[in-house]
């Protein structure tokens, strides 16, 4: 399994057992999801939203 489906078993199982997760693993967990999705978004080409140009 590659890393990225890895990651979406590992979350898919977390959200269907929220209620007994603690504070820090949903907070990792979290944290976990927003780094591979920044990853996967610069792997791709999606530009980050800090070197986006904003709107006036």
């Amino acid at each position: 399994m590659s890393a990225v489906t890895e990651f979406v078993v590992e979350l898919v199982r977390a959200a269907n057992e929220v209620e007994k997760l603690g504070s820090f693993e949903r907070r990792r967990l979290f944290e976990r999801a927003v780094t591979t999705i920044r990853d996967m978004r610069e792997t791709i080409g999606i530009p980050s939203l800090q070197a986006m140009p904003t709107r006036s």
